[in-house]
């Protein structure tokens, strides 16, 4: 033996060899990975012997690239160190059976790479088995998968699903769900289960060879042979399956899939892809992110491992911290974190593994902060799954200029947007044939609304890149300009409905957009120096002042509208329109929160703008919201002097909405000042006006307040009525203060009936009617309070201290539902 041979011994590990044999001849990792089909990183990861050496591609690829054909010696020590590092299955002393067939295939490579001519295959060698299976074994279990495990595993025995490809976006999971499905399915294929991953490759041409290297098919004598009829000959007659990862980046290669099943009838294939391949017979699979517990009502402890996501972040972070526990403490800042990822596995598990060294509360401060989150021990995965960026990086790149220009304008949506608003953006001829595109790329998911409208989204955690690309383009402040545009334009066009029969209707579609109209205002108000974008600001806040005081958004409402007061204010003899209504909005959100100073302030500031501007309606709409202040401050005589201005200039406007609101402000002043019996017939003008509008709310407010009048007179049978229809049109609305105020009305009316019965349902109402209130932040009027106080003494009589603590107590726990089930029964 020579000095090469022991040279050859005295490796003792896979890695190292390799690695001496690349830098003999002369290689960087790039190059030896480009002779190949291999990245870098994959080289990268077999040095240091973190990857399994596939012995077939070993053979057939490894051996010519390194020039080792005239060397059989160190062939031999390369092919025996890659089985031993395999494990006892594919260990083999030189000169067994198993090793003299592994030697054999780096012959045929030898041979293939020296000759200029056909060569025969030696019989021995055309008689290779394939291995039965060459998946590898996972490091870590499957979380939270077990209802699409089972869907698929039914999809896969099938007789008349041949190919089914799971579909998602980047880090959503599918590359280890397929995997499972592979592991799990492979008693089903007595031909064997093989892995492919292509995620090494960017040419569709050189899909065909992988896959034969893979699956371990003899190489082609003659190099032009087509390697396409080579897999379906190979494969004709054999029940195998055929689980290929990441097929997007060769998408062109799809049709070469189709005719290899095709051609081969008892084979199945299972593709990861983040796009389908659309050929025939394909059944795709949406892999949808883990599922998540209402953050907002979060379960109790004990049922929180029961959500995937949850169950996912605490058994990685386990793993890196073995005292890692979910606690009362912890439950809602991981909750938060999952949330935040999208329920994106491999977002979890980069998260998670942080754990060592930050606690939930950081990390969750991390990612607010948009800091990276990378993960030791993540070595062993491809290059583009190390992180969360890199994963969408790796789409990003396979997108061509216009996908990539649409998706980085598309971050400036908050939650979603519609084909409408898309095409507001106007940033690329065929907005919708691109939007397609990256639908089918998985980095835009699609929902249908409950109207069979389509809406679209990108994942939080995609939209951030994408919003770091956009700002790095220097295309950001015209999308920015065009998509706040949009929106000012939307919710002007909604708002006069806001007070029609729909209102409903057009305040859940104000709702669908919230996140977008913030990030428009956002934008707006960065630079209070631009006159433009605070004009803009401004017809925004007047256009949504309605929709912040019906759904009780009102401390939101009143900043934003102070923000674009306060820009506006740099240029006062701007706007004089808009910013009345804007100080009159910012008056009434201010007002309802029972901020009564602040309130009649932007209210008299409102009313000055609107005698500027000689708008009659302007100020009789200043007026009224001014009397409602002075009532609130126990100066009746000058709140009903306000309102009967107001109502005569609705009047002289011809104004119905105006003389429903006039009118109703003017029977609470009343009510308040202990005249019921006018109150009555203001509130019954007021109904009756609302009516001839349409405007749900204002009937409901006329009805709720009507009944109060009814009680007090023993007028309860209509009082119910009354009260039960107004109830139903707040839920409708969404208008929870109201509610609130309509549950401690109901409490009053059973109060009255004056029974033991009813006494005890008084204080359950009473008990939740205090908590509705609590929870929306809402008050009650200065008589509706009198009034409840009046009523919560009349029960508390009836059954006793006890007794009604009781009752008051278990009404603040049960639901709204549980209780409107009986108070409808019998409407």
């Amino acid at each position: 033996m020579g000095t090469a041979h022991d040279l050859a011994e005295s490796f003792t590990t896979f890695g190292a060899f390799l690695h001496y044999l690349r830098k003999r001849a002369r290689l960087t990792q790039r190059e030896l990975g480009a002779a190949v089909g291999y990245s870098v990183a994959q080289i990268s990861l077999l040095e240091n012997d973190q990857r399994l050496p596939d012995l077939t591609t070993l053979a057939a690829l490894f051996i010519p690239a390194l020039n080792l054909q005239a060397e059989p010696h160190l062939t031999t020590r390369l092919l025996e160190l890659a089985a031993a590092s395999r494990g006892p299955a594919d260990s083999a002393p030189a000169g067994s059976a198993a090793f003299t067939r592994i030697t054999r295939r780096a012959i045929i490579a030898e041979e293939i790479v020296e000759s200029t001519a056909p060569i025969q295959l030696p019989r021995a060698a055309s008689n290779l088995q394939p291995p039965t299976s060459n998946l590898p074994a996972p490091l870590l279990p499957l979380i939270g998968r077990t209802g699409e495990l089972d869907h698929l595993q039914a999809l896969l025995i099938d007789p008349g699903v041949r190919l089914i490809t799971l579909l998602g976006p980047p880090g959503v999971g599918k590359t280890r769900l397929a995997l499972q499905l592979a592991r799990a399915a492979q008693q089903h294929f007595v031909d064997g289960a093989y892995w492919i991953d292509l995620s090494a490759i960017a040419d569709h041409q050189l899909v065909a060879a992988a896959l034969r290297v893979s699956i371990g098919l003899p190489a082609p004598i003659d190099p032009p042979a087509d390697e396409v009829q080579l897999l379906s000959d190979g494969l004709r007659d054999r029940q195998a399956l055929l689980a290929i990862d990441n097929f997007e980046q060769v998408i062109d290669a799809a049709p070469i899939i189709a005719e290899i099943l095709s051609a081969a009838p008892q084979a199945k294939a299972v593709v990861t892809s983040r796009s389908a391949l659309e050929v025939y017979g394909e059944q795709t699979f949406i892999v949808a992110p883990l599922s998540l517990p209402n953050r907002d009502h979060l379960p109790p402890l004990k049922d929180l491992l029961h959500y995937p996501a949850i169950a996912l972040f605490v058994e990685r972070a386990r793993a890196v911290q073995p005292a890692f526990a979910l606690t009362s403490a912890n439950a809602a800042t991981i909750a938060a974190i999952c949330a935040r990822l999208d329920g994106l596995p491999l977002a979890i598990e980069l998260a998670a593994g942080q754990s060592q060294v930050f606690t939930p509360q950081d990390l969750l401060q991390r990612l607010i902060e948009h800091q990276p989150l990378t993960m030791r021990g993540t070595r062993h995965r491809p290059a583009h799954q190390r992180t969360l960026s890199e994963a969408i990086a790796w789409s990003y790149r396979q997108l061509n200029p216009l996908e990539q220009h649409l998706f980085r304008a598309l971050s400036v949506f908050a939650g979603g947007f519609t084909s409408e608003a898309l095409q507001a953006l106007n940033v690329v001829d065929d907005p919708i044939g691109t939007l397609s595109a990256l639908l089918a790329k998985s980095l835009v998911q699609v929902q249908p609304e409950a109207d069979n409208a389509l809406r679209f989204r990108l994942l939080e955690t995609i939209r951030e890149f994408a919003a770091e690309r956009l700002a790095q383009s220097g295309e950001e402040a015209a999308a920015r300009q065009q998509h706040a545009a949009y929106f000012t334009v939307l919710a002007e066009r909604i708002e006069p409905a806001l007070t029609g029969i729909d209102q409903a209707q057009w305040l859940n579609r104000l709702e669908q957009d919230r996140d977008n109209f913030r990030a428009a205002l956002t934008w707006l108000l960065h630079d209070d120096r631009d006159r433009d974008r605070i004009e803009l600001a401004l017809r925004l806040c007047v256009a949504l002042w309605k929709y912040w005081r019906y759904r009780c958004y009102l401390s939101e409402g009143y900043t934003w509208t102070t923000r674009a007061l306060q820009a506006a204010r740099h240029q006062p003899t701007a706007h004089l329109a808009l910013r009345a209504q804007a100080e009159w909005g910012a008056g009434v959100l201010a007002a309802v929160k029972r901020d009564e100073t602040v309130a009649t302030a932007h209210l008299e500031r409102s009313l000055r703008l609107w005698e500027r501007s000689e708008d009659a309606s302007g100020i009789a709409g200043a007026l009224t919201a001014l009397g409602a202040r002075a009532m609130h401050r126990g100066d009746y005589a000058q709140a009903t002097k306000y309102q009967r201005e107001a109502l005569k200039l609705y009047a002289d406007e011809g104004e119905l909405q105006g003389l429903a609101y006039a009118h109703n402000a003017l029977g609470e002043s009343l009510r308040a000042a202990g005249d019921y019996a006018v109150s009555r017939e203001h509130y019954q003008a007021s109904l009756e006006f609302a009516q001839q509008t349409g405007h749900q709310r204002s009937i409901a407010v006329a009805m709720s307040n009507l009944a109060q009048v009814e009680i007090a007179a023993g007028e309860l049978d209509s009082a119910r009525r009354h009260l039960l229809n107004g109830l139903a049109l707040f839920r409708e609305i969404g208008d929870v203060v109201n509610v609130a105020s309509c549950v401690m009305s109901l409490a009053c009316y059973h109060a009255a009936l004056n029974t033991s019965t009813d006494a005890e349902r008084a204080a359950q109402l009473f008990g939740l009617a205090d908590r509705l209130l609590r929870e929306s932040g809402g008050t009650l009027e200065a008589a509706d309070r009198r009034e409840a106080e009046q009523y919560q003494a009349a029960a508390r009589a009836a059954l006793g201290d006890e007794a009604f603590v009781v009752a008051w107590r278990i009404g603040q726990t049960l639901s709204l539902e549980e209780h409107t089930r009986e108070l409808f029964t019998g409407m």
